[in-house]
């Protein structure tokens, strides 16, 4: 006779909670959930309680009843989660329990859905410790994206709805829950960054004026918030909010829709919003990538995906204060970094000039729109705006950059002033031909020799938009750069 095989104290403890949890008691659940010893090859515990999972949520359920099967089904999907966090992507039993998972997302899907419906109000018990929204938020974040799923079961629609629900309960409530936040970001940017149904799912929503909408608003209200947190994590947590947001404007960018998204995001406050929220990190103790903070200069080359009213959008960007703050990025000190904690996203000196450099390709971007009246008007008034109630610094000690930006600004400001008499002029309308031809070309020598550099970027920046918005209507002629042997003893902005 064979010898039996001696059951050990693990396998002993695995067989008696199994056979509790059987009964579908909260406690059971609760303890095959908490005490059972997870191995990545043991789907046991898989299998207890999917048959649970299996039954449908009551359709008119009453206040008891729906009390009772959310914490089942929580408790239920609790034992699912640490089945998966037992088992390693890259352990050959992974697969199959993707392809599980798979096969049983609708009736969980159903049950993260009813879960979260029924959820309002709920007191916290001995059995269900954490907020019903964090356990869906959770769950849904790490087993339903891609590519994990490449198509679910019924298609993408259910579930990103509930990702789009879960975002808008958590924002709603008096304390939300910063855990829930990540998760639905981390879920939308694992679909967006894989193409196929799921990324197309998640776009269609955005397209949605409703959705869209509400989405933006809420978004502008946690930036203004959570950037008020100037600790090193309340810093992470809203530089990682920032560039979800960029990285989502630029999905957004592609889509034949992008005018209407566009304008929803204008009126729902977020570019005034995300620009106040970098200012409150350029002054916090925690010192940030500047160009990662100066991305909002990469609005201008979005703008640009919609040939329709580029200059409007333009104007835009600059009302909300883009000078403003590629100025700050560039001149803003650094606070102390000594000490890692207070230093974030720059590890050497080649990462600040990399970092300086991309701030310098924002501001040539926005200077190649300057000698358009409506552009330059824009940019003054936000400077304007921003210094007056702090110093600028002085000149000698302005970044090359900015100090070439703010002369073409300058020339641009003084030629939409005079534009017209000097037009009018070089047609010889106002009668004032006894200017001697010597002064005219003495003062052409003086404006290319003192400022050549600026004559020249001045004549050459509208260029880069030509082909998209024409070039300038007003000849730059010699006449007109008469003036500018007036901008290096201005300092107007």
């Amino acid at each position: 006779m064979a010898a039996r095989t001696a059951v050990t104290q693990s396998e002993y403890v695995a067989r008696r909670l199994l056979a509790n949890s059987a009964t579908g008691a909260i406690s059971a659940l609760k303890a095959l959930a908490q005490e059972y010893p997870y191995q990545s090859s043991d789907f046991r515990p898989f299998e207890a309680v999917i048959s649970f999972i299996r039954d449908l949520p009551p359709p008119q359920p009453t206040q008891s009843s729906h009390s009772a099967a959310m914490v089942q089904a929580l408790a239920c999907l609790g034992v699912v989660e640490r089945v998966g966090v037992a088992l390693n992507p890259g352990h050959p039993c992974f697969e199959a329990f993707l392809v599980m998972m798979k096969g049983e997302w609708p009736f969980m899907l159903a049950w993260l859905t009813f879960s979260l419906e029924h959820s309002v109000n709920f007191v916290l018990t001995e059995h269900i410790a954490v907020p019903p929204i964090l356990t869906i938020a959770r769950f849904l974040a790490k087993y339903s994206p891609p590519p994990a799923f490449a198509s679910p079961v019924g298609g993408w629609d259910a579930t990103v709805d509930l990702a789009f629900r879960i975002w808008s309960r958590n924002v709603h409530e008096t304390k939300q829950l910063e855990e829930v936040t990540e998760a639905m970001l981390s879920f939308w940017g694992k679909c967006l960054d894989v193409e196929g149904e799921a990324k197309n799912t998640v776009l269609d929503h955005f397209q949605e004026p409703t959705t869209a909408q509400s989405f933006f608003k809420s978004y502008a209200a946690l930036l203004m918030v959570r950037s008020q947190d100037t600790s090193p994590q309340g810093v992470l947590y809203t530089f990682q909010l920032q560039g979800f947001y960029m990285r989502l404007l630029r999905h957004l960018s592609r889509l034949p829709n992008w005018r209407n998204i566009w304008r929803w995001t204008i009126k729902k406050g977020i570019f005034k919003a995300y620009t106040a929220s970098i200012f409150i990190l350029l002054s916090g103790p925690v010192y940030v990538d500047r160009s990662m903070l100066a991305g909002l200069g990469n609005l201008i080359l979005l703008a640009e995906k919609d040939a329709e009213g580029i200059l409007s959008k333009i104007v835009r960007i600059s009302l909300e204060d883009l000078a403003p703050l590629l100025y700050e990025c560039l001149h803003t000190p650094e606070r102390d970094t000594r000490n890692y904690a207070a230093r974030l996203l720059l590890s050497s000196d080649q990462d600040a000039r990399a970092a300086q450099q991309a701030i310098f390709q924002h501001l040539r971007r926005l200077e190649a729109y300057l000698p358009y009246p409506c552009v330059s008007r824009a940019v003054a008034i936000s400077l304007q705006r921003h210094f007056a109630n702090r110093p600028q610094l002085p000149s000698h000690m302005l970044v090359k950059e900015w100090s070439l930006f703010r002369s073409a600004l300058t020339f641009s400001a003084l030629s939409h002033t005079k534009e017209e008499e000097y037009y009018l002029f070089a047609c010889d309308n106002l009668n004032r031909s006894g200017l001697r031809t010597a002064v005219l070309h003495q003062a052409k020598i003086q404006c290319l020799g003192g400022h050549a550099l600026i004559a020249e970027r001045f004549s050459t920046a509208p260029h880069s938009a030509k082909g998209r918005i024409g070039i300038l209507s007003i000849d730059m002629s010699a006449l007109v750069l008469l003036i500018c042997d007036r901008v290096s003893g201005s300092n107007y902005f």
